[in-house]
């Protein structure tokens, strides 16, 4: 018979997990949804590339030279007059193109949408316009993003992400008291022995001890990981509280700027766009006929080893080392005057302050977009694989839900 002091703690306990188990069974294809379209969004870039890799890649002409930024940029301006450039995503590989990013509104459209123009760097023929990374995936963003309800699936997000969190502490929480037990004392042997039969599936077992086991196992590996995406969304969804935080938690400020939807374009600038600060208000290239290639000169002539990969629409070079993606925070950004295109300044992130480090870096890590070199695709995959498991633990969790209760009957 347990002692007494322990039945108020097995009655907490049975709180927890009566919470947990109406969470999971109310939220989980909630939280499978999100899993499984972030998996696929991970890799947008990549997969859209190969299956339409006619519109991306070009067959570079031998002893031809690419023409100037400016006559491709006539291009685009020949075609959509009186429509300013936001962008452009710079042709790295010599079979690249040259990606020009705008704003345009379309049919049925309330707010302007981010469109793409891709063009032969070789011979300025346009190749295609679209939707920023396509329409497949652009619908896939905006289901993740707001569940295709614009403000109001953002709105339900921001509760959402909160009542996730509860589920994920309930289940670690679950996980470990079943190890450490609530009623002896922790002991070292006895929680190591439990351990590792808590991370084992057991496959001489019964079904019913499977499937406690798959969920069990899945829950503890990818818990870590899952909290990771779900504060990094808060971060996100609740921004000007993650900025009051980060702000307090390491003595600096913060400064904001004005939302701006991600990218999805070349490189693994999508999804990496920020809210902070990087680089200051400047007049948009709209303004100036400024040349581009004068941009890109003094941009090369100031960091002379790093590889320019997009002109924004501030005036500003972004730039990257040999062979590491395009993420904004990774980016040294090389701002020039507007009228004759000389240097102004060069803004590195990382002399910002590190509450603006944090807080850029909150989303490309949602995305799984902090690695650097090849661990950066090794990293991409782990997160895809995170993000398979909440439909494996929602599915455990409904079979362990109607096993429990055929046995009840």
């Amino acid at each position: 018979e347990s002692p007494p002091s322990s039945l108020p703690r097995r009655g907490f306990r049975q709180i927890v997990l009566s919470a947990h188990l109406c969470l999971g069974l109310l939220l989980g294809f909630y939280f499978s949804l999100l899993g499984l379209t972030g998996s696929a969004l991970l890799f947008k870039s990549e997969l859209h590339r190969f299956f339409k890799p006619s519109i991306y890649y070009v067959a570079a002409p031998e002893n031809t030279s690419r023409l100037s930024l400016d006559k491709l940029a006539q291009v685009f301006s020949e075609t959509h007059p009186g429509i300013s450039i936001s962008s452009l995503l710079l042709p790295i590989a010599t079979n690249d193109v040259l990606i020009i990013g705008y704003k345009a509104a379309l049919p049925g459209q309330k707010k302007p949408q981010s469109m793409q123009i891709l063009i032969d760097p070789y011979t300025g023929k346009v190749l295609a316009e679209q939707l920023s990374g396509g329409w497949f995936f652009r619908t896939l963003h905006n289901l993740h993003a707001k569940l295709l309800l614009d403000d109001l699936g953002e709105d339900l997000h921001r509760y959402g992400v909160l009542a996730v969190f509860a589920l994920l502490l309930s289940g670690v929480w679950l996980w470990w008291s079943s190890i450490a037990g609530l009623v002896e004392p922790l002991k070292l042997s006895k929680v190591l022995s439990q351990f590792k039969q808590k991370v084992t599936v057991k496959l001489n077992g019964s079904f019913n001890r499977k499937v406690f086991d798959v969920h069990s196992v899945v829950g503890f590996f990818a818990a870590a990981v899952l909290s990771v995406l779900a504060l990094t969304a808060a971060s996100d969804l609740w921004h000007d509280q993650a900025v009051a935080i980060v702000g307090a938690l390491t003595g600096g400020p913060v400064v904001l700027e004005e939302k701006r939807p991600s990218s999805s374009g070349k490189g693994s600038g999508q999804g990496s766009s920020t809210r902070l600060k990087l680089e200051s208000k400047e007049p948009s290239v709209k303004a100036s006929p400024l040349s581009y290639d004068a941009m890109l000169v003094t941009a090369k002539n100031a960091r002379p080893n790093m590889v320019a990969v997009a002109i924004t629409d501030k005036l500003g070079v972004r730039m990257v080392e040999p062979g590491e993606p395009y993420v904004v925070p990774r980016c040294v950004t090389v701002l020039v005057n507007q009228g004759d295109a000389s240097l102004r300044r060069i803004d590195d992130p990382a002399s910002l302050p590190l509450g603006q480090q944090v807080m850029a870096w909150l989303l490309p890590v949602h995305f799984g977009q902090w690695g650097s070199g090849v661990s950066y695709y090794f990293v991409k995959a782990v997160w895809f694989v995170v993000g398979l498991c909440p439909s494996i633990l929602f599915a455990s969790g409904v079979m362990m839900f109607m096993l429990k209760r055929g046995v009840k009957r």
